[in-house]
């Protein structure tokens, strides 16, 4: 089965002496990606635009660990969109933005009543980042996100953009308690 894996942008963001919205900034046009015929074997990568990537069986998108916060929680008893505002309710006050902007993703195998991982991230940017990519006639199957929580301990050493300078190289810390960017 063939696998295409792309890296979904980071957010525009205001930078220190930048006065334009960050609304206003430019969404890429292209996309880093991987593609493997066999779901094992890296047959090719590199950036471009959606209609360019080679087809596959199976197209996973990838957040950056920066565009997701991570929160352990007990899990709400709750399913369906009684679990979507249970969740709201739980994290209102642990997060900087209204609930109502926010996608919220249980971790696989969260059972209510137990102690979970909740990833968090930008709904609009989520779903601006998947329109671009559907636009050029490609279905995404799964999202997931680049770091999670787990042991053993891991860092990742990436760079914010194509420019390598002292303010783009980024460290990522993922352990059994949580993701810091």
């Amino acid at each position: 089965m063939s696998l295409l894996v792309v890296a979904l942008p980071p957010r525009p963001r205001l930078h220190a002496g930048h006065g334009d919205a960050a609304a206003s900034l430019p969404r890429p046009s292209e996309f880093a990606y991987a593609f493997s015929k066999d779901g094992l074997n890296l047959e090719r990568h590199g950036r471009a635009a959606p209609a360019l990537w080679p087809r596959a069986d199976q197209v996973v998108a990838v957040l950056p660990a920066g565009e997701v916060s991570w929160h352990r929680i007990g899990c709400p008893r709750a399913n369906g969109k009684k679990l979507r505002a249970a969740l709201a309710g739980v994290l209102e006050e642990m997060l900087l933005d209204d609930t109502e902007r926010l996608h919220f993703a249980l971790a696989p195998g969260a059972k209510g009543g137990e102690p979970a991982w909740v990833m968090v991230t930008d709904r609009e940017a989520l779903g601006l980042g998947l329109a671009q990519i559907e636009s050029a006639g490609v279905r995404v199957d799964r999202v997931v996100p680049a770091v999670w929580p787990d042991e053993p301990p891991s860092a990742h050493i990436d760079t914010a953009g194509d420019d390598l300078d002292a303010t783009s190289i980024r460290l990522t810390w993922s352990d059994a308690e949580g993701v810091r960017v």
